[in-house]
């Protein structure tokens, strides 16, 4: 299946195609003024370089977010008018799932996924893993940066199995922009429990394998449902900012 992934929760924004389990082509760009034409353009550019037309798209792929409001918007209506036109499935896919893509999993760790919003805000969701299995755990929420480790730092992690590994010795991964730099973290975390640090943006090659693995598990969304998930507008966290 030959599917287009539109990357644009965050100020880097990517498309990508991909086929057979693999991405063959990708582009980024930074997210400026303008961004429905540019990502358009990026869009043809991406396939005039792989030799290909919109014909040949199976399947679109879109970050639904969290992340920028602006961006999640323009990325899911652009998603949804081309997956109309073309007459294909499209694929809603979280910022967080697609930041889990391809990570090492070590069966029993806590996973925190943690994007930047604003002024000390971040979206954060965690993540519990049973053999090779990821599951979420809680629903995906605003938080304070330093809320959202110490969250994952406590709590306890069910994962799939119902067992919980005790918060004190289970291994952490943390992935995402929202988390503090290293140098932070050590004074904040036993270092010997990190065992993967992978901060920045979801990367939309992460995204295509995202959307990839549900297409071909025959799973797609509703056309016309598909909304972003922004977990909190703009006004929100202003509002909330300021008291």
């Amino acid at each position: 299946m030959r599917i287009l992934a539109i990357e644009t929760s965050g100020s880097r924004c990517g498309v990508a195609l991909a086929e057979e389990k693999q991405v063959i082509r990708a582009s980024t760009f930074l997210h400026r003024m303008h961004l429905s034409e540019r990502l358009l353009d990026e869009i043809d550019r991406l396939l005039q370089a792989a030799e290909m037309n919109k014909s040949d798209i199976e399947g679109i792929a879109v970050d639904v977010g969290p992340g920028s409001f602006t961006g999640l918007r323009i990325g899911v209506m652009t998603a949804k008018t081309l997956a109309f036109a073309l007459k294909v499935p499209v694929a809603g896919i979280s910022s967080f799932e697609a930041l889990t893509q391809g990570i090492k999993l070590t069966s029993g760790a806590a996973i925190g996924c943690s994007i930047r919003a604003k002024r000390g805000w971040v979206y954060f969701q965690q993540y519990g893993v049973d053999e090779a299995e990821i599951t979420p755990i809680g629903d995906a929420k605003l938080a304070r940066d330093e809320e959202a480790l110490q969250a994952l730092l406590q709590a306890g992690n069910p994962a799939i199995s119902g067992r919980d590994t005790g918060s004190a010795t289970r291994p952490v991964v943390l992935l995402g922009n929202g988390w503090p730099a290293f140098d932070e973290l050590s004074g904040t975390l036993a270092m010997d429990r990190l065992v993967q640090l992978e901060g920045g943006e979801p990367p939309v090659e992460k995204l295509a394998m995202a959307a990839m693995r549900r297409f071909e598990a025959g799973r797609s969304d509703n056309l016309h449902a598909l909304r972003p998930n922004y977990i909190a507008p703009p006004v929100t966290l202003s509002t909330t900012t300021a008291r």
